[in-house]
């Protein structure tokens, strides 16, 4: 029904198992009432279609005479139409076109072919083009044919055949008598191990065998394309970039298979050829590759000799080494790179010890971080062979971009141990990043340290290093802003900033992330507005260079919605759901938005959904850091402010000490869980607690902060709430309380929810605790 009204021939084209024979069948058996004759031949070479032709004369009347004269009957019979006019025939198999194409029936009726070959097109055959089954199809024909595999399962059953129909019936068939866990099943097909099915009566051969038969033809067709076929199939399946296969080293292919890259016109040819006979075609997802099926790269890989498989993996990791960008921190390149991550492994590069193929794991794996595949990264590091300190830096880093600060400080403390008494830039890196995993473990005081001793050896030996001493500022201000000081952090990455964006220019990754940092500091410094002005216009310089799923991209919207006090729930929720989707509920970004969300939903009275989100915060910060992690006492009394007020209590006064006891009294986050308890207290009537709590934290919040912060103004706005409820405390009540209004106003805005709330005194002021990226 897809041809043209007139055609005559159509041939049905496409991998073996992908349903040809039973398109054809049904289509036979549906419209069978529109013809005279239906006669169907299966096609294994001339002799055999000769003789089916040679039966269907007899059946036509033509008599029992030699077989060629038979053959001449019922293709003269079919010509005039006489005794039938509406006739179909049907040639099944029909692979060699060239042999059979003297005897192709000719007429009023039609004939319909099945074949791998797509040589068809050369001989007035209409090409039709047979795909797999859609996966909707595909999942639902597994569970019919297999009922205990689940909608997951069947959902990876069909991803790992690529939908085919022969293999989803064989496949399914044997896991549906078998014990064998889908998963371990499934990795086997992925892998291209052998793996046990269950043929059919009408298909008693394994799927994979019909490819073996495919190979062995092409072979005997055309040698230079199916040596060209075995190239491909050490980069399949999937797309195969053309750039790849042009960049294998000559000296390892054969001198016909070097003469066809070189050449590109008859590589065009070559590929044409392996298109003609289906087991390659056009990658529909990149313009310059080549797409292999993995049934066709496991058929060529089964008749490799173990003997020359490692010679195999050296040709591809030539052509990745080759093609490698070596740029990882350019996002510019990244495409390029993720053309080329699928061919690391099997490579063997992860298990090779040579310096080059060393290079190639460190820089994907540098690439893979930056752009924020930690999953693939990390899965690869964990095969990647030996102990070497890039690997091991590279490691630590993945594992510090999930939260495991822990093994990546062992790791990245290993490394600068193994530098101690080398003074060289890599020593300054190694520092760096050591004192990040030590943030991320709530250590700041040696991540402090560290970031001053880095300091001053780069002032040492590398002064005019900008790189160097960036990256020294940056380890620095980090410490700073995790010790409390916010101002001192701001000052410091102001400078970086400046240097980044003179050096660099406005759109390099370290740029980009030097403005989001110093516009933390801004903000946690009280300059809201300074904050929101930088960070605005660098969200959109992250989405257009990064994406707006990269990991800093995310983290430079969320910090621009906590900038904006008008931020809403639905902002906050989509960012939040958008990191989980990307690194999962434990990843450090995921819980830091997660802290945000709370926040939205108790600001707009959803108590409820605030409390049962904040509670799962603590939680998994608990899992992840320990009880005693800052982060862990901050989500909890987080989790205090949804409570009432009598079972809030208990978690706040064991958050203060906590966190007294974590980064001392006169730390931000000390102040503004005191600040949270004070208010509580006030809730409970306990007004006398309350104010000596709020006077206290005022006194500390305007050392360690200003008097001018927005914490010690809602100290203040705290405390004079807390006086008018005193005997006699009205008159200072109402002092300190103007003082307040007036920094809240030229700090934040007349029309800030925080200065509004505290003009009108609708409801007490609280701060939320807020993780930091480390």
């Amino acid at each position: 029904e897809a041809a043209p009204a007139d055609t005559a021939v159509v041939a049905l084209v496409g991998l073996p198992g992908i349903g040809k024979t039973q398109l054809a069948a049904e289509y036979a058996h549906r419209f069978a009432a529109r013809y005279d004759v239906v006669w169907w031949a299966g096609v294994d070479g001339l002799p055999a279609l000769k003789e089916r032709l040679a039966a269907l004369a007899r059946a036509l009347g033509g008599g029992d005479g030699r077989d060629a004269d038979l053959v001449r009957a019922a293709l003269e019979a079919l010509r005039r139409g006489d005794p039938y006019g509406r006739w179909l025939i049907v040639l099944d198999d029909a692979d060699d076109p060239e042999a059979i194409a003297e005897v192709l029936p000719a007429g009023g009726g039609h004939v319909l072919i099945t074949s791998r070959n797509r040589a068809w097109a050369d001989h007035y055959a209409e090409l039709l083009d047979v795909p797999p089954l859609n996966r909707q199809d595909s999942v639902a024909f597994v569970r019919r044919r297999a009922p205990r595999i689940g909608p997951e399962d069947a959902d990876r059953l069909a991803a790992a055949v690529e939908d085919l129909p022969l293999a989803l019936d064989q496949t399914a068939g044997w896991l549906d008598g078998a014990s064998t866990p889908v998963a371990e099943y499934v990795r086997m097909a992925s892998d291209g191990e052998p793996n046990p099915v269950r043929p059919a009566a009408d298909y008693p051969m394994p799927y994979h065998s019909a490819f073996k038969d495919l190979i062995t033809r092409l072979r005997e067709s055309t040698k230079a394309a199916a040596e060209l076929l075995r190239l491909c199939a050490l980069f399949g399946p999937g797309p195969v970039p053309l750039a790849l296969l042009r960049a294998v080293p000559a000296g390892q292919v054969s001198p016909a298979v070097a003469a066809l890259l070189e050449n590109p016109s008859q590589l065009e040819l070559a590929i044409g050829k392996l298109a003609q006979w289906s087991v390659m075609g056009r990658s529909a997802l990149e313009a310059e590759a080549v797409w292999m099926s993995r049934f066709v790269r496991d058929a060529v890989r089964r008749r490799t000799p173990e003997d020359k498989r490692e010679k195999d993996a050296r040709i591809v990791r030539g052509a990745l080494v080759a093609a490698d960008p070596r740029c990882p921190d350019d996002p510019a390149a990244w495409p390029r790179y993720a053309r080329l991550v699928p061919y690391l492994e099997p490579s063997g590069a992860l298990e090779s010890s040579d310096a080059a193929s060393r290079r190639l794991v460190v820089g994907f794996l540098t690439y893979l971080t930056l752009s924020g595949d930690y999953a693939t990264g990390g899965r690869l590091a964990d095969r990647a062979a030996g102990d070497y300190q890039e690997l091991s830096a590279r490691r630590a880093a993945l594992l510090r971009e999930t939260g495991d600060y822990a093994a990546a400080e062992a790791l990245d403390r290993a490394v600068l141990e193994s530098l101690s008494g080398s003074d060289s830039p890599g020593t300054l890196v190694a520092m760096a990043r050591l004192g990040t995993d030590l943030r991320g473990l709530a250590q700041y005081g040696e991540a402090y340290k560290l970031a001053c001793w880095q300091r001053d050896l780069c002032a040492d030996i590398c002064p005019q290093d900008g790189a160097a001493v960036r990256n020294a500022q940056r380890s620095l201000s980090h410490s700073l802003r995790m010790l409390g000081s916010y101002a001192e952090a701001a000052e410091l990455s102001g400078r970086t900033l400046d240097s980044a964006r003179a050096e660099l220019g406005p759109t390099a990754l370290v740029t980009l992330a030097c403005e989001t940092e110093h516009a933390y500091d801004l903000r946690l410094s009280g300059r809201y507005g300074d904050a929101l002005t930088l960070q605005a216009p660098s969200v959109e310089r992250h989405r257009a260079v990064l994406g707006t799923g990269h990991p800093l991209t995310l983290t430079a919207a969320y910090h621009l919605w906590l900038c904006d006090g008008h931020g809403n729930v639905d902002d906050v929720h989509d960012l939040w759901r958008r990191a989980v989707d990307l690194l999962g509920d434990d990843a450090p970004l995921s819980l830091m938005m997660e802290a945000g969300v709370t926040r939205a939903l108790r600001r707009e009275g959803a108590l409820g959904g605030a409390g049962s989100i904040a509670e799962g915060t603590a939680s998994r910060c608990r899992d992840a850091l320990g009880e005693r992690h800052p982060y862990t006492i901050g989500a909890r009394a987080n989790h205090a402010l949804t409570l009432r007020p009598d079972s809030g209590v208990r978690l706040l006064d064991a958050a203060l000490a906590d966190m007294t006891a974590a980064v001392g009294e006169r730390h931000p986050w000390t102040l503004l869980v005191a600040l949270n308890t004070a208010a509580t207290y006030h809730a409970m009537g306990r007004y006398q607690d309350a104010c000596a709590m709020s006077r206290e934290t005022v006194l500390h919040a305007a050392d360690a902060l200003d008097e001018r912060h927005p914490l010690s103004l809602l100290a203040q706005i705290g405390l004079a709430a807390d006086l008018r409820m005193i005997p006699g405390g009205g008159d200072e009540a109402d002092v300190i309380e103007e003082v307040a209004l007036g920094g809240l106003t030229a700090v934040l805005g007349r029309d800030h929810p925080e200065t509004v709330a505290a003009r009108h005194r609708t409801h007490r002021l609280v701060w939320d605790f807020e993780p930091l990226p480390v």
